[in-house]
């Protein structure tokens, strides 16, 4: 009996000692894991790797951020998968900055009564100026409509601010296609609310002024939405010896020919690495005298076309009419009784974009007398076109005609076969200096430089991208991207601003916050049809399937141990 023992207690030891070493194990991979972050994004398109800007904007928090989710509550099904990916992203965004950031969700609908649900609703459509969504779907057989807000309410340091998470979508797309490119747009949507907030490196944009630029009336609607994100400036070029100081310029509609001096200004500006936007019309034409026989199209010299040349680019003296996307102007009729939205193929709607993180998912963005850009050799820069007209274009050239009359009736379309043309463009590289070679005061060389710095330009033919609209009646301005003049009276938005933000954000960009928008999030819907065929099968297999594992890990057990044990049993007896 005593051997029996003693041939069983270093078994039991060795049962004891692996049970120990297990329980070490475990308290240790608990304390690794409570103090280490690690999460694997194993979706094929890394929909939840926030990127390396985002995160470093992230970790550089100091203040507390709370937000709440307002796209919560019993939604339809489509907006239910967006909000997890909301979610989700947030989930990250907290992991990255620790307790900075808390969020929860609030449902708008939830309320006791009829009443108390509309008290909410008009607090935040009239209050906090949010636009809901109306969502109809079917539920049990019967439809319903609901509102949806898909906003998320953002405070930090005593601010706050609403991010949409969802808007319309480009036109032309499905309900699931604006939901999938909603949920592309989440970190980069939600990253630039919290720079916004927290003024986050915020990067410093001059305007210049001096050349018959647009006036602050003109694009006061860019100014109300960029000054949110970024530190502007007007600039009079005339008057300052350099513009050295500021990470962007915009160049905004010149109608006067620059002097030499301040050209180099500009160009010298460029060859420090400076960041610049063009907004530049090759023609003139004052839409107020297109009556009657009209006027006629003149070529603006505002003596910058060596320096954009120089870099790459040629903007052309001429005006490009789509008829695929053309806009209306308002023309009087009956002695100035009636007003008409006129068929304008000068004014377009420009839809087709490259695939860029400036333009990627961007609305239509609303375009006015405007021309073609040719591209021309420059050594190591590397060219985008950006925007495209249709392929239903015509090119009238200087000493065109612009008159109302002639878009009286439905143009003939035979005469719209140019095809598609650029009317923006991406410039990237190291630039060569328009003053290069070329005899210098004293003054000028000391500091001059022949080659630029690696940086960025943007080159649009439309120097309007920028001009917000006037009101008809009381000549107010307009949120920049609204079209007044739309068909059947309508006000349409576009998404000028969008545009202008994008490329700003890009130029000035260095840690690649824009980058976000890049990410692509593939859609992949249930082949319904498979699913009505198959239901049975899946059911079946969901309901039985995990019952036939369990049995079967049971019964495998028991034979295992059986055979283990069944041995020392034995010779126990």
């Amino acid at each position: 009996m005593a051997s029996r023992f003693l041939s069983f207690k270093p078994k039991r030891v060795k049962i004891w000692r692996q049970f120990a070493i297990s329980l070490v194990v475990v308290l240790v991979l608990n304390i690794v894991s409570a103090n280490a972050y690690l999460r694997l994004d194993l979706t094929a398109d890394k929909r939840f790797t926030l990127k390396p800007a985002t995160t470093e904007m992230l970790n550089a928090l100091d203040k507390p951020l709370t937000m709440e989710i307002l796209l919560a509550g019993d939604l339809p099904p489509k907006y239910q998968r967006l909000n997890k990916a909301l979610v989700q992203t947030l989930k990250e965004f907290n992991e990255k900055a620790g307790s900075n950031i808390n969020f929860f969700q609030t449902d708008p609908s939830e309320a006791a009564n009829e009443q108390e649900r509309r008290e909410n609703y008009d607090y935040l459509m009239e209050r906090l100026r949010l636009s809901p969504t109306q969502a109809i779907y079917n539920e049990n057989g019967n439809q319903v409509r609901r509102y949806v807000f898909p906003y998320v309410i953002m405070n930090y340091d005593g601010q706050s601010a609403a991010v949409e998470i969802a808007g319309s979508g480009k036109v032309g797309l499905t309900p699931d296609e604006v939901l999938n490119q909603a949920a592309e747009n989440l970190e980069f949507n939600l990253a630039v609310g919290i720079q916004r907030l927290s003024k986050y490196d915020r990067k410093k944009v001059g305007l210049i002024t001096g050349y018959g630029e647009l006036d602050s009336l003109d694009i006061i609607g860019f100014g109300a939405e960029m000054v949110q994100y970024f530190d502007l400036e007007p600039i009079d070029i005339r008057s300052v010896e350099s513009i050295q100081g500021f990470d962007a310029i915009v160049v905004s509609k010149p109608m006067e020919k620059y002097q030499t001096d301040d050209k180099f200004k500009l160009d010298q500006f460029i060859m420090n690495g400076g960041k610049a936007i063009f907004l530049i019309d090759g023609l003139s034409a004052e839409m107020n005298r297109a009556e009657g026989a009209g006027t006629i199209a003149f070529p603006i010299d505002h003596g910058l076309d060596d320096l954009l040349f120089k870099y790459g680019v040629r903007i052309n003296k001429n005006y490009v009419q789509d008829i695929q996307n053309f806009g209306r102007f308002p023309v009087f009729i009956d002695d100035q009784d009636n007003l008409i939205n006129l068929p304008w193929p000068f004014y377009a709607s420009i839809n087709e974009f490259a695939e860029h993180p400036v333009t990627k998912n961007l609305d239509a963005v609303y375009a006015r007398t405007f021309g073609t850009i040719d591209t021309v050799k420059a050594v190591g820069i590397r060219k985008t076109p950006f925007m495209f007209t249709s392929e239903a274009t015509r090119v009238i050239a200087a000493g065109g005609r612009v008159a109302f009359e002639d878009y009286a009736n439905p143009p003939d379309p035979s005469l719209f076969q140019h095809g598609k043309e650029a009317v923006a463009y991406l410039l990237e590289g190291k630039f060569s200096s328009v003053f290069r070679n070329r005899v210098l005061s004293n003054d000028k060389k000391d500091d001059f430089k022949e080659e630029s710095l690696e940086t960025k330009i943007i080159v649009a033919s439309d120097g309007d991208l920028i001009r917000n609209e006037r009101d008809l009646k009381t000549g107010a301005p307009m949120e920049l991207g609204i079209n007044p003049f739309a068909d059947r009276g309508e006000k349409v938005m576009y998404a000028n601003k969008d545009f202008l933000f994008n490329a700003l954000t890009y130029l000035t960009d260095e840690n690649g916050l824009i980058t976000a928008r890049a990410k692509e999030v593939t859609l992949r819907p249930l082949n319904r049809l498979k699913v009505q065929e198959e239901r049975a099968y899946w059911q079946v297999l969901n309901l039985v399937g995990p019952l036939l594992i369990i049995i079967l890990f049971g019964v495998t057990r028991g034979i295992l141990r059986k055979r283990k044990y069944g041995a020392f049993s034995t010779s126990e007896r």
